[in-house]
């Protein structure tokens, strides 16, 4: 078993109720992240459970934990690990048109650890439509790629992007640096943190490039057009 240590966050407690979707390569960092930065209350959803596959770069996990809901486990590694007062549910299920009104019920923040432009896509428009700001996390190969989202939904996803509907390259599909989604998902829990405490976020893409150790912050302008936003 990993020697999991007491996490002593930086603040005692930072207001806001996260939800985060996906616990997988991107979620798992994002919740410890979330937890070092004084977020008590966090609602992580994945409807999957632990296989051995995830073990290499699913750092919440061990051996111990195959088959069991990763939500679960997920939420009660990090609970057991932080001092504190702190709140963290985890829920073994779909983020979907049946689950969506109950999950973002009382939550000020959406954190996007999914897999799968499909899967975002859907994400990012029901925190958009129901006036949430949204940190979207993804990461394939050697890359990431982060963008936070205002309330308004002014610039979006679909700004840059318009409709993500085809279900296309996925980490199982193409592969992804254990590196890759770790930093992330840490630095998307950190952009999240920042929402929470009110403080003013550049309206910008981020791809980082971990092989060539570079960052390209891309400025994006709201589409009056945009088919989510506009």
């Amino acid at each position: 078993m990993r020697p999991w240590l007491p996490l002593v966050p930086e603040t005692p407690t930072l207001p806001g109720r996260v939800l985060v979707v996906g616990a997988g390569g991107l979620g798992c960092p994002a919740l410890w992240g979330l937890a070092a930065e004084g977020v008590r209350h966090v609602r992580i959803v994945d409807p999957d459970v632990v296989e051995r596959s995830n073990l290499p770069r699913q750092v919440l996990f061990e051996e111990h934990d195959l088959d069991q809901p990763k939500a679960r486990v997920a939420a009660a590694r990090v609970a057991s690990c932080v001092e504190g007062v702190h709140e963290i549910e985890g829920r073994a299920r779909a983020f979907d048109e049946t689950t969506v009104a109950a999950l973002l019920q009382d939550v000020d923040l959406v954190l996007d650890a999914t897999d799968g432009a499909r899967t975002k896509d859907w994400v990012h428009r029901e925190a958009v439509l129901r006036g949430l700001p949204l940190i979207h996390a993804a990461a394939l190969r050697s890359e990431g790629r982060l963008l936070a989202v205002p309330s308004k939904g002014k610039p979006c996803l679909a700004c840059l992007f318009g409709r993500l509907e085809e279900e296309v390259g996925r980490c199982a599909d193409l592969g992804v640096w254990n590196t890759a989604v770790g930093t992330t998902g840490f630095l998307a829990a950190h952009l999240a943190a920042r929402g929470l405490r009110g403080e003013a976020i550049s309206p910008r893409y981020h791809v980082l490039d971990y092989a060539g150790g570079g960052s390209m912050p891309l400025e994006v302008r709201a589409d009056g057009d945009c088919p989510v936003c506009g």
